[in-house]
Formats: structure tokens, sequence, C-alpha cells
């Protein structure tokens, strides 16, 4: 059994009396199996991650240009409607300083290029079906905290502000969140307390100090596992025999 989260799925945590062994994605989780065999192994990502085009021609593919930070924002693959509109707020308030690049689902894309207007640091798309570019552009993530999320980010070393889906079943998302802020890896900003401004502070904070997220993105490095399907690989040809 794999579980991605820091606080596991309900089905995972009963069934695993059966298991021969319980995989995670998180040390977060392993207090939850008192009585399984576990071995922390990371969630795996796509072959696709492992090597990112340059930051300049990633840029150059989203219209935006090099020597001003790029603030990357999506909500899962469908969008965000809250995260969408208080990036777009969070985008007026911060001026020129900062682009954003902003991944809002095919469903809510012309709602928030209204919102964005003709703002030429601010590029809105519904859906891209190039995540390394965008990565790769991106030095600062706004997202929810859903396990997929966090297995990319954590991969790929990028600092994140962490907004947690509130209605996740056991309020996972919020334990995820809270995981790796205690990391060092991310902020943590409860959807409930945020305003387009209060959301602009915390991106103009974080870029306003290099060196804090530096030490971020080192700590996002340390949750991940370089060879997760390795791993998980040798775990099943152990347990096969």
């Amino acid at each position: 059994m794999h579980d991605s989260n820091a606080l596991p799925g309900k089905s995972n945590r009963v069934g695993a009396r059966w298991c021969t062994k319980v995989l995670l994605g998180l040390e977060a989780a392993r207090k939850y199996f008192p009585h399984s065999e576990v071995e922390v192994t990371g969630t795996p990502v796509r072959a696709e991650f492992r090597n990112l085009p340059p930051k300049e021609e990633a840029l150059a593919k989203f219209g935006l240009q090099p020597g001003r930070p790029v603030v990357l924002s999506f909500g899962g693959s469908q969008g965000a409607m809250r995260i969408n509109t208080l990036v777009a707020e969070a985008s007026r308030e911060s001026g020129d300083r900062v682009q954003w690049l902003q991944i809002a689902g095919r469903a809510d894309e012309a709602r928030v290029k209204g919102l964005v207007g003709g703002r030429v640091n601010h590029t809105v798309t519904g859906f891209c079906d190039d995540m390394p570019s965008a990565y790769a552009a991106g030095d600062l993530v706004i997202s929810r905290s859903g396990g997929a999320s966090l297995t990319e980010v954590a991969f790929l070393g990028k600092p994140s502000v962490l907004v947690p889906y509130p209605f996740a079943a056991d309020d996972h998302q919020t334990r995820n969140a809270e995981s790796f802020e205690k990391a060092g890896a991310a902020v943590l900003a409860r959807e409930r307390d945020l305003d387009g401004g209060r959301l602009a502070g915390i991106v103009g904070d974080l870029l306003g100090a290099p060196d804090k997220l530096q030490a971020m993105a080192s700590a996002m490095r340390a949750l991940s596992v370089d060879d997760s399907a390795g791993m998980i690989c040798d775990v099943i040809e152990g347990a096969c025999g």
C-alpha cells in the first residue's frame, strides 16, 4: 500500500493491517501506522520533470521577461476559482515588479482574464500541457496542497505558498501544508484568512528575501525522494520473493 499524504486516507489507515508493507510519501504519516512495517519512499514523479528546460526558454514560451521574478499559480487540473480570484487581486496589488503565470483551468479562464484585464506582466492560460516549462519559469509557486502537487514542487525544489482546499477529506490538505511549513519549505495560507492584499504581501515578503527562498528550496528538496519509483519497485520485488 502507498499513501502520498501527511494524513493518510481512512481506507489506507484501516487496510494497513493486511499489508505486507506500508509505503509513504511523507515521514509525517508514519505515526498513523504504529503496527505496520513502514518505509518512506516518496511519491514518483513523471520522467519529464527530471530535465526542465532552461529558464530563459521557459520565460519566452509564456511571454514573460527575464530579470523579474515569476509567480506560478495553479489549482489542480480543474483549477480553483477562489485561488484564481486571489491571485488576480494580488497581481493588481503587486504592480509591475512581479510577473505572474496563472493556470486557471479551462472553466474559469475567461473570467480570470477579465479580472486581469490588460496587465502585460500577468499571463493567464486555461490549461498547460507543458508543466516542466511552467515550473522552470516560476520562482515561487501558489497552489493547493494535494499530494500530487506537493510531490512535484518538492522534487523540483520550488518554494511555495500553499492554500489548502478547505473541504478536502479529513482536511488532509491542511495537514500536508502544515508538514511542509514545519519543514521550512512553504508558507501555509488558509483561504479564509486571505484577500488579494494579504497574498500580495506574502509574495512580496518572500521574493524580497532571496536567502529565505533559497533555504525554502533546499527544504523542499529534502522532502523528496529522488528515485521513488525505483524504491517502490524494489519493495514490491522483495515482497514477492
